[in-house]
């Protein structure tokens, strides 16, 4: 059985201990073994993360896990980190996870994937929220519904004015359960911040969507309605969020088959950037790919 060594970058991240607990305690993961960490806040948090894996070298930058990682986590909080970190590997083909945001600007978005199919690497991350099944499940009905779908609505928590690039650190969270359920393809978006309770109308071209982001409620709900009455309504179980987007990592590492496409990691990217820019200038964004 092959073997993959694998690096955790952002330790100061609470998904850095949760994904490596996930590899140490699943039978199937046997073939996975974080060998490196590193984080940007001290090495208190990264000793947390060697607990599950007491092997594992604790480096003092990302680069000198170079030679002893066959894939690489950027977990780091702020996702202003996410490209630089990110460049390193992919410049020498080294496969990764990019954990939300996948990137705060949408050109470092371009400029990621452009490289990744220049050197055939294959990447996955982003929000756990799109493969939650309560989440699945929402986009077959809709799928399933076509005409008959009136309106959506999906709430989510936000941090605002959170120190890692704010709006951005938990915004991609909901742009992706958005995308999920009613489709990677939208067209506009109309948004509006009041007191940090920001609200977007993501406009398809038969249908709109409601994302209410909700600073102070930690659910998070998707809602289909048709012209008469509410079609299906869920709050969302993440009690698996990290099994689920680690079993998609492992299955990359194991196929080189990507679990969504290069387009789909950029997309929320896009929305999320449409929204901030909409409630900023009080417009109608359409969405810049």
């Amino acid at each position: 059985m092959k073997q993959y060594r694998i690096g955790i970058i952002g330790s100061e991240n609470s998904h850095a201990r949760a994904f490596a607990k996930v590899f140490a305690e699943t039978p199937d993961f046997q073939d996975m073994k974080v060998t490196a960490v590193y984080g940007n806040e001290g090495r208190e948090k990264s000793e947390k993360v060697c607990e599950f894996f007491p092997e594992a070298r604790i480096v003092d930058e990302p680069a000198d896990m170079l030679g002893i990682v066959d894939a690489v986590m950027i977990i780091s909080r702020d996702g202003k980190f996410h490209y630089p970190y990110a460049k390193l590997f992919l410049g020498l083909g080294i496969p990764m996870f990019i954990d939300k945001p996948f990137t705060v600007d949408p050109d470092e978005a371009r400029a990621l994937v452009a490289l990744a199919k220049e050197k055939s690497v294959p990447l996955c991350g982003g929000s756990s929220l799109k493969c939650c099944p309560d989440i699945l499940r929402m986009g077959k009905i809709r799928r399933e519904l076509g005409e008959k779908l009136q309106t959506g609505f999906a709430s989510a928590p936000l941090d605002p004015e959170s120190p890692y690039s704010g709006f951005f650190f938990y915004a991609s969270h909901l742009a992706e359960m958005c995308l999920e359920v009613f489709g990677w393809e939208p067209e506009m978006v109309t948004a509006t911040n009041k007191s940090g309770k920001v609200t977007a109308i993501v406009h398809y071209p038969d249908f709109d969507a409601i994302c209410a982001y909700t600073p102070e409620c930690g659910r998070y709900f998707v809602q289909l309605t048709g012209d008469k009455n509410i079609l299906e309504a869920t709050e969302v179980d993440m009690s698996q969020a990290y099994r689920l987007e680690t079993e998609k990592f492992v299955g990359m590492l194991r196929s080189g088959e990507m679990p969504y496409s290069y387009t789909q990691l950029m997309e929320p990217v896009f929305v999320m950037n449409a929204i901030k820019e909409a409630y900023e200038t009080g417009k109608t964004v359409r969405i810049k790919r």
